[in-house]
């Protein structure tokens, strides 16, 4: 399930060779020149440098390689310009032909950097060994941000360049998701998993570990953490509850309540617990798991700007115990999703973290070894503590709902959290607090002037993908506090009166903005209906839609109508994305004094500290660099694809 939008994951990181030298050490990668990757789509994205990594012919400042920024599209820096990285980190880029800078005044700005190219040329031969294992050569699907958009060959290297990409649509991918299998790495739904007797319970049967480490009661009581809090986990949960029974007002909006989640969710459960106003009985939790997902792919990039390794989630689905069916145990229409955030931050750590979502694809499956490395990684995001700068020391970014029990009329999608950001209207509490859905505005200003001038003052964002939606536009409370899905009050696709048809074909900011929300990416946008993934019975797997499929799938734009298409292909990007993750090269870490001598700059107003391995060079997005008044740079924080 998503809702918030991506960063466009488009790192367009160019490997330089230093003549021979270098070429002996890839051993693969194209021609291409990086300007020649980017097509016409992209260009709109902002006035993105490319980033370049060339070796160096003789370490300087302690660093074998220069990290380069060559400014495009009109834009350059003309003096050196300071990067901040994080904390205490920072790169200072010049174009005086000194140090690490080739040649001065060529608009090329160079930083010293050290990284080990022994791990590139590695790589290169796990490539061309899957190569050979097909018998073919290997092509990867190419994407511009989430829209597949072709594929591209990985062939043998001619001559000194390497264009390395995630598959998010620039140069030539590094990235060989073969051995990556979706059901055991990606999205797991198999029934091995989601009904492990020894990690998650039937409270229909009765069959399985009430206190699993996968139940919905044991996730919620390690969320309440009492030890640390003092916030009874059954107290906690039936506060969540109850936000659905009363009207709640979110950045000024009134949204209604949904009655038939006490008559079907709260109130079986409390009588299964003992009898009506009884503490909830966390073993007996009316929730059948559907899925651990891993969205690594969000990694650095949240809209929440929490978590450096993105996101992992467990799906849930809502079951009706009330005594209407000889079995008393009906499959609902609601689904709850814990959406963990992954606090890690630098290339190895998250290199680290995905390497572990990989190893799962080459254990046996269905096996107990399986399920057991699983768990050794969900306990990571999962359990009591692990994060201990958020509230209750919980790695929850949010909890999101999908509803639509019956007899209501539409569907409806909710997000709570513990953490407030800088969209979330509450203080926090140490309870999950319901508060507005990211990226998407109050289903009044659908097709209105309000949104029409809200995507023209944030065109360049829109089309990047970094756009926020703030709690406020013109003077006047903007983001929704609840998502409803078509219906009497709902939104189906989002649209405007001031962006007309046909769409533009390098940058079509209303499909951008829609397929974001909430209830676009819920619905037309994706020819999804509501669910990503829908419950099913026990015994059953659930079903995934159409665009968590794993095939490729095109559908028609809503709002010009064919042959205005977006073809999607999810799980082949994540795929990719997360292959290209777990192989990346890292800057090694600083060994030297030398990576942090103090150097005068000219062009800035004092003296300042050179890092050349305090970046992730291979998550820096170009995008990510922001100016400041003062000439300087520094790491833009903003949103991502949560979808």
């Amino acid at each position: 399930m998503n809702y918030r939008t991506s960063r466009n994951l488009k790192y367009l990181v160019v490997l330089v060779a230093a003549g021979l030298i270098f070429q002996s050490v890839l051993g693969m990668g194209s021609t291409a020149a990086a300007p020649a990757g980017a097509t016409a789509a992209q260009a709109p994205r902002g006035k993105r440098p490319l980033v370049t990594l060339r070796k160096l012919k003789t370490t300087v400042a302690g660093a074998n390689a220069a990290l380069q920024v060559q400014f495009q599209n009109g834009e350059k820096a003309e003096k050196p310009f300071r990067l901040t990285t994080g904390p205490g980190a920072s790169l200072i880029f010049s174009d005086d032909g000194k140090g690490a800078d080739e040649l001065a005044g060529d608009g090329i700005f160079s930083s010293p950097l050290q990284v080990d190219f022994n791990e590139l040329s590695a790589n290169n031969d796990r490539i061309a060994t899957a190569s050979r294992t097909a018998n073919a050569n290997l092509t990867v699907p190419k994407f511009a941000g989430r829209l597949r958009v072709g594929d591209s060959a990985i062939l043998p290297a001619i001559g000194d360049t390497l264009v390395i990409d995630d598959g998010s649509g620039s140069g030539d991918p590094v990235a060989t998701p073969l051995s990556i299998i979706p059901g055991r790495s990606l999205l797991i739904t198999d029934p091995s998993v989601i009904e492990d007797p020894a990690r998650t319970f039937n409270p229909c049967t009765n069959v399985g570990n009430p206190n699993g480490k996968w139940t919905f009661g044991y996730l919620m009581t390690q969320m309440a953490n009492q030890a640390q809090t003092g916030i009874d986990p059954r107290t906690f949960v039936r506060n969540w509850l109850a936000k659905f029974e009363a009207t709640q007002t979110i950045n000024t909006f009134g949204i209604p309540a949904r009655p038939k989640v006490k008559d079907i969710i709260t109130i079986p459960w409390e009588l299964a617990s003992g009898g009506v106003g009884q503490p909830l009985d966390l073993t007996k939790a009316p929730f059948r798991l559907l899925a651990i997902v891993n969205r690594i792919d969000l990694r650095g990039n949240s809209g929440y700007n929490v978590s450096n390794a993105g996101e992992a989630r467990f799906v849930f689905g809502a079951i009706d115990r009330r005594p209407i069916s000889a079995t008393c145990c009906q499959v609902t229409e609601m689904t709850v999703i814990f959406e963990y955030g992954i606090d890690r931050s630098g290339c190895a750590n998250v290199k680290a973290w995905a390497q572990q979502w990989v190893n799962l694809s080459g254990l046996p499956f269905p096996s107990a070894t399986y399920n057991q490395a699983l768990e050794n990684i969900t306990e990571q995001f999962a359990h009591a503590g692990v994060a201990p700068n958020k509230v209750n020391g919980s790695a929850l970014n949010q909890l999101r709902t999908n509803e639509f029990l019956q007899p209501q009329p539409q569907w409806e999608l909710r997000e709570f959290k513990l953490t407030p950001g800088s969209e979330d209207p509450f203080a926090a509490n140490g309870q999950l607090n319901m508060t507005t859905v990211k990226l998407t505005p109050d289903a009044s200003f659908n097709n209105s002037g309000t949104l029409g001038a809200y995507l023209n003052a944030n065109l360049p964002q829109v089309c990047a993908g970094t756009h926020v939606v703030p709690l406020s536009f013109g003077g006047t409370p903007f983001l929704g506090g609840s998502s409803f899905a078509a219906g009497p009050s709902g939104v189906a696709f989002w649209d405007s009166p001031t962006f007309l048809c046909p769409p533009n074909p390098t940058c079509d900011p209303e499909f951008n903005f829609s397929f974001n929300t909430c209830s676009g990416c819920h619905l037309s946008e994706t020819g999804t209906v509501f669910y990503m993934i829908r419950p099913t019975p026990f015994g059953s797997p659930p079903i995934l839609s159409p665009f968590l499929s794993g095939s490729p799938i095109t559908i028609t734009d809503p709002r010009c109508g064919f042959p205005f298409t977006h073809t999607f292909d999810e799980i082949n990007r994540r795929r990719v994305i997360l292959d290209q993750i777990a192989n990346q090269i890292c800057p090694l870490p600083c060994t030297t004094c030398d990576c942090l001598t103090v150097v005068p700059v000219a062009g800035l107003d004092a003296a300042v500290a050179i890092q050349p391995c305090g970046i992730d060079v291979f998550s820096l997005t170009t995008a990510d660099i922001l100016f400041t008044p003062t000439g300087d740079a520094v790491l833009r924080s903003g949103p991502g694809f949560v979808h």
